[in-house]
């Protein structure tokens, strides 16, 4: 289904971030996917902290 999305999509302009709400979207409509989803969301929202060494 993500897949069919990303090909769905009308542009060059592509990123990570991009693949990740669809993603997310996917989960949301799926039924019984709700931990996925939440760990999908924990991605999205969750920003990198401190520097990687």
């Amino acid at each position: 289904m993500v897949i069919d999305r990303v090909m769905g999509l009308e542009t060059n302009d592509f990123e990570l971030d991009d693949l990740k709400w669809i993603i997310l979207m996917v989960l949301f409509n799926v039924p019984g996917n709700e931990n996925a989803y939440t760990l999908m969301e924990e991605l999205i929202y969750t920003a990198e902290r401190g520097v990687v060494h």
